[in-house]
């Protein structure tokens, strides 16, 4: 998980997020904590390709 997004996130925020390859993923819902940030796997999951900045490399 990109920790720009994460540094974005106050205490008590959530960020839910598809995390894994371009063609295979896992939704994750992070919780913002203090001390230590709370993280689900939500299951798998597939998005449209991510374009820009910070996107996969074109094939």
């Amino acid at each position: 998980m990109p920790d720009s997004l994460l540094d974005q996130l106050r205490v008590g925020g959530r960020l839910v997020i598809p995390v894994g390859s371009r063609y295979d993923q896992d939704l994750y819902k992070i919780t913002k904590r203090r001390k230590r940030n709370i993280v689900h796997n939500l299951g798998g999951c597939r998005f449209v390709p991510l374009i820009g900045e910070g996107a996969w490399e074109e094939e």
